[in-house]
């Protein structure tokens, strides 16, 4: 067995491993978790003053970043924010190890000072997007407000590959809501648009797209594509402007028009629509979440698209998909091109929502959403009260696994959830119990934070792995250590690296030892973990049978000694080979440069000894290379050059 596979838990609820609430004496809501290592970002808004929030909060309403370790306690917590209303809806690790949120600001003083904020009529919440920039700590580093006159706000943000070296640590993409045509947004196509903004590294607009129809669009989520281009999701109500194939089945005489899922491709320059998607029937349908796939296993998430929602329709796009209820949780896998590979609905007779998706480590899927059903798909799963969190588990191909249930008496609504490094999961939602799962209550409505993990069993692979580590060593290397116990028709281990927990680059592979009852124990030196410049360093291992049949083992990390006091700088930057190096703020002395491709292979080593040097890699493939100085005292700055 590989660590990190599970059972079939069919119907049958165990409780989580942990349950934090967080909150003060009014609301507070969460909008994002992400893993950093082994701890734990939940970010969101919070209309609190007191506990969790005491002397902290700016205004009327606040964002807010909290930082946990791996058991939910809490380590540092910051807010951000001005005399009025601010509200987070997203939150991303960027790749120099802090953290961006978006939402929308309607304050111009506090940190929300100088932002471009539009104002607008003292008494109306008119806000625009407002975007925050922050160190590792939670420090501000830059913030902007964008928008018209009218109200805009941001749902999601990526940090994005714009010189396409394959690494997204350049600028940023935000998808959201606006009703202006003014200022910052260039058109506006009926009511409600769907608003895409690029930024550059430092928040700067770089350009921005409307998208939609005479009426309602609402734009939830957006990933950037193998191509560069930009994949966006949310619900459409137009049959016209850029809306094709939008369902119109009767308007309800009080709601009014129903709405699709809407997926939109774009060009890596937003100028383009190069192929779209209107998904839905007579009723109401919505993608709320969409991930790249890794179908064929090699840590690479370019191969195909999975996005989750809600439907409640029972023709056009779903009539080969029935449903159970008013809502079930919907599930559409496409390929690259936007075909319809499968899709699948899962609920009962209730609303059953799903928020958040994630691919799991067994190449599987995890989604995390709310139900108020308890017939159906959930037979047997007991209802914890009114709304419960939902957590379902899919394989690749969409069948059902398991399905989790938790919460208490009242209303509680999980939104987001992420897989931990040891494959358990760390979901957070919005409670409003006292009983059950959930701890205890602050206010009206707390941030819940809570980690499950699936029981183990027999894995589909005779292989049983009882052991993973990896040690970070002096000089950039890194030590991974696995020991199994028995191995039956093993073929080999791909060894798989990630600097971001997402996207994974197989650097090596050690043969298997076939068919053994011996306990084995193998050793992978990966060389290149400084080139890298990473603040953590993700491994795993895909163990291959004979037969190609593979899975993959949990996740473990390290973090590289990096000193980020010393200044380089390098131009001209790319190059045809020939650069300039300028070493500032670094030791006295020699200073070693060592060169590495995109694999950590060292192509050229030298001692740089002036404040001014001169490395030459003419005649060198063009590509990406990595600079690593070091000194006698250990590695100072690593820096990614082009050769063009």
């Amino acid at each position: 067995m590989l660590l990190g596979t599970v059972m079939n838990l069919h119907a049958q609820n165990t409780p989580p491993a942990w349950s934090k609430n967080f909150g003060g004496d009014y609301w507070d809501r969460p909008h994002a978790v992400k893993m950093v290592g082994n701890d734990v970002i939940v970010a969101g808004s919070t209309g609190s003053g007191t506990n969790d929030f005491e002397d902290i909060t700016k205004g009327q309403a606040d964002m807010f970043l909290i930082k946990t370790d791996i058991n939910g306690n809490i380590l540092w917590k910051k807010t951000y924010g001005g005399s009025r209303s601010e509200f987070c809806n997203y939150a991303e690790v960027t790749a120099d190890g802090g953290f961006i949120l978006v939402g929308s600001v309607d304050s111009e003083d506090g940190d929300a000072i100088n932002s471009g904020f539009h104002p607008h009529v003292e008494d109306d919440y008119i806000p625009d997007i407002w975007v925050v920039k922050v160190n590792s700590v939670g420090d501000i580093q830059w913030q902007r407000a964008f928008g018209g006159s009218k109200s805009e706000e941001a749902w999601h943000v990526i940090q994005t590959d714009d010189d396409g070296d394959g690494q997204k640590d350049d600028g940023y993409a935000l998808v959201g809501k606006t009703r202006s045509d003014d200022f910052d947004v260039a058109h506006n196509h009926g009511m409600q648009d769907i608003w895409v903004i690029k930024l550059s590294a430092t928040g700067d607009l770089q350009w921005e797209k409307t998208l939609g129809g005479s009426e309602n669009e609402w734009g939830y989520r957006l990933q950037q594509t193998p191509d560069g281009g930009y994949l966006v999701i949310g619900e459409t109500y137009s049959g016209d402007g850029e809306v094709i194939g939008y369902h119109d089945g009767a308007a309800d005489p009080i709601l009014g028009r129903y709405s699709d899922a809407w997926i939109v491709k774009l060009n890596a320059s937003g100028t383009q629509i190069e192929w779209q998607k209107s998904y839905g029937g007579d009723f109401s349908d919505v993608a709320f979440d969409i991930l790249l796939t890794d179908d064929d296993g090699d840590g690479q998430k370019d191969d195909g698209i999975i996005v989750t929602g809600a439907s409640e329709s029972e023709d056009g796009d779903l009539l080969s998909v029935p449903g159970q209820g008013s809502y079930d949780v919907l599930l559409i896998k496409f390929n690259l091109s936007g075909d319809i590979q499968w899709h699948k609905r899962i609920g009962g007779t209730g609303f059953d929502r799903g928020y958040s998706i994630v691919q799991t480590l067994d190449g599987g899927f995890a989604v995390l959403g709310s139900t108020t059903s308890t017939d159906g798909d959930l037979a047997g799963t007991p209802s914890q009260g009114d709304y419960d969190f939902i957590l379902l588990k899919i394989t690749a191909d969409g069948t059902k696994e398991y399905i989790q249930t938790f919460g208490g008496t009242n209303h509680d609504e999980g939104m987001l959830l992420v897989q931990a490094p040891s494959g358990c999961y760390i979901m957070t939602g919005s409670t409003e119990s006292t009983d059950g799962n959930v701890p205890g209550s602050y206010g009206d409505m707390d941030i819940w934070v809570l980690s499950w993990c699936a029981p183990t069993s027999t894995s589909t692979l005779p292989v049983t792995l009882t052991d993973f580590k990896a040690q970070y060593e002096a000089n950039g290397k890194t030590i991974l250590r696995w020991t199994t116990e028995t191995e039956q028709n093993n073929d080999r281990f791909e060894i798989q690296r990630s600097v971001d927990g997402q996207n994974y680059n197989t650097i090596g592979t050690v043969a298997g030892s076939g068919t053994t009852s011996n306990t084995l124990t193998y050793v992978y030196i990966d060389q290149g973990v400084d080139a890298l410049g990473a603040e953590v360093v993700y491994y795993r291992l895909r163990q291959v049978d004979i037969d190609e049949r593979s899975e993959l083992s949990q996740v473990v990390i390290v973090r590289p000694r990096i000193n980020t006091g010393a200044k380089l700088r390098v131009w001209p930057n790319p190059s045809d080979g020939r650069f300039h190096v300028q070493l500032n703020n670094t030791p006295a002395g020699p200073v070693k440069a060592t060169l590495f491709n995109t694999n950590g292979k060292v192509v050229m080593s030298t001692t740089l000894r002036n404040t001014t040097n001169e490395i030459n890699l003419s005649g060198k493939s063009a590509g990406t290379y990595f600079i690593r100085l070091e000194d006698n005292h250990g590695l100072i700055h690593v820096q990614p050059v082009i050769v063009k």
